[in-house]
């Protein structure tokens, strides 16, 4: 099998490294994990023991153990995230209930027949999530933890949860893991989200309580430094935050299950050419860059994220009316201001 794309993830301890893979072959295509220290396979072996041991194994991306390493079936479709996405950029209120709705079913479908026992209960929710703040809150064992609206595809009318790499063998509560996943989109789309809802009427769709966002907020640190380490995510993050933009690629690429290169291509050329009266020589643009895409013969350098392609698209466009604007100013100032404009005045 040919590996057609790969990220190293090294900023954990070492039991939690891994390697995220895509490989291609004639058995068909693949997501690969690999752990990248030995201390690591006893992680890496967990995450096929979820998939065996489920009792939702439909609801869950299909994987197998091969060499140390664990292979999921690789999964067409539109995440959670893109639909909400979606919803939200239409204003669609029903939409974004019938979503909302549908990750709530997902939810008690895995909470379906476990027994609820006291979070508390168990020291080992300290070891990773810090004290316990509410001593009567409930929550259940062996659930999938990181459910955010990314890790979830839609196949026509098929759920497939794609990422279950962590799982705990002590009570977690679900609205933890909810507001986990609403608490990501909120830091991605917030003035979308402000649009249509306060932040306390989006949260409750999801069956959270915002009040509790301060306490979900500390366990959330907490698992960040009992993953990464004393430096913390949010340390390692300070790293890279500079002027410039000299960030490592693997940082740049945003999903590993989508490839939009040539989607991006298209969308640049397409607007090139719908914009060509603003260029001297666009078809010098175009001999160039298409000599460029035959010399890639086919590799993927770059793989984005579907929400990603969105706002690329709007950036584009948006350039591109910024340009038409100037350019329309230029060759029409306003008359009563033409002699304020400066460059843009024609002298006589």
């Amino acid at each position: 099998m040919k590996k057609v794309y790969s990220k190293f993830v090294r900023d954990r301890k070492k039991e939690f490294q891994i390697e995220t893979s895509i490989l291609v072959g004639d058995e068909g295509k693949y997501v690969v994990k690999k752990n990248l220290e030995p201390e690591g396979e006893k992680h890496i072996h967990r995450i096929n023991e979820t998939y065996q041991l489920s009792r939702n194994r439909d609801l869950l991306c299909p994987c197998f153990e091969k060499n140390g390493a664990v292979y999921f079936t690789y999964l067409n479709g539109k995440s959670l995230a893109q639909k909400l996405l979606d919803a939200l950029s239409e204003k669609s209120y029903n939409d974004v209930k019938i979503i909302a709705q549908l990750y709530n079913e997902i939810i008690d479908s895995l909470c379906r027949d476990n027994i609820t026992e006291l979070v508390s209960q168990d020291k080992s929710f300290e070891e990773v999530f810090g004290q316990c703040e509410d001593q009567q809150e409930e929550g259940y064992r062996d659930l999938i933890f990181d459910l955010t609206f990314d890790n979830i595809i839609l196949q026509g009318d098929m759920m497939k949860i794609i990422d279950y790499e962590w799982r705990f063998s002590f009570p977690v509560s679900k609205e933890f893991i909810k507001f986990r996943a609403v608490y990501a989109f909120e830091m991605k789309y917030a003035k979308l989200i402000a649009a249509m809802y306060s932040l306390e009427d989006f949260y409750n769709l999801f069956q959270v309580e915002i009040t509790k966002k301060t306490t979900f907020l500390s366990y959330n640190n907490s698992f960040i430094d009992y993953v990464y380490g004393e430096k913390g995510y949010n340390q390692i993050l300070k790293q890279y935050e500079k002027d410039n933009f000299d960030v490592p690629v693997d940082e740049l690429l945003l999903r590993k299950d989508y490839e939009f290169e040539e989607k991006i291509f298209s969308i640049i050329l397409n607007n090139i050419y719908e914009n060509k009266d603003l260029f001297d020589d666009s078809s010098k643009f175009f001999k160039v860059t298409e000599k460029l895409k035959q010399q890639q013969n086919g590799k993927h350098h770059f793989i984005f994220s579907e929400e990603f392609l969105f706002e690329f698209e709007q950036f584009i466009k948006g350039n591109f009316e910024m340009i038409r604007f100037y350019k329309d100013l230029f060759e029409n100032p306003p008359q009563k201001s033409k002699k304020h404009f400066g460059l843009f005045h024609k002298q006589e």
